[in-house]
């Protein structure tokens, strides 16, 4: 079969398509649309067919208890580290398992403040709360200007899978 046959009998099957114009006819389901686009400079007719289709997705979220983790920091400059003691507390359950973001503004010696981020994981299997003391590098010739917590999450273990204990990772 020639192309130029080939294309006649495309034509010859989307002509119906075309009948439909714009608008769905009626009775069609509305989530479906055919578009005709008809240029009358070019006579090229482009017809786009679509259809929407519903997807669901399931999540599923643990066993519903919160994590409100708390943490506390003191911190110190020592020569070229930032020396940060802190306490995280969660009173919401007893093993939990989490992550931290420590910031260490410093001012350089040419003036210009920078933040620098560190991060950290923390696990315990009780209600105690998690002491730890990090020696953070700011480099040589900085001022600390400021420690802060950027972020603090925590996930609650399951009933009857305790979390392991131990201090957090640096």
């Amino acid at each position: 079969m020639s192309s130029a046959a080939r294309l006649v009998c495309i034509l010859a099957a989307l002509a119906p398509l075309v009948a439909f114009g714009d608008e769905p006819p009626a009775g069609a389901d509305p989530s479906s649309r055919v578009v005709v686009d008809k240029n009358t400079h070019t006579h090229i007719t482009t017809i786009s067919v679509a259809k929407e289709l519903p997807i669901e997705i399931q999540t599923h979220i643990g066993s519903g208890i919160t994590c409100a983790p708390t943490m506390s920091i003191t911190y110190e400059q020592r020569n070229d580290v930032a020396r940060v003691e802190g306490t995280i507390e969660n009173p919401a359950c007893a093993a939990c398992t989490g992550d931290y973001t420590i910031a260490v503004r410093i001012r350089d010696a040419s003036g210009e403040s920078k933040t620098l981020e560190f991060p950290g994981t923390w696990r315990r299997a009780d209600d105690r709360p998690v002491k730890f003391t990090t020696d953070y590098p700011v480099g040589a010739n900085v001022d600390v200007l400021s420690v802060r917590s950027k972020t603090l999450r925590c996930v609650c273990a399951e009933s009857g899978e305790p979390a392991s204990g131990g201090a957090p990772k640096p």
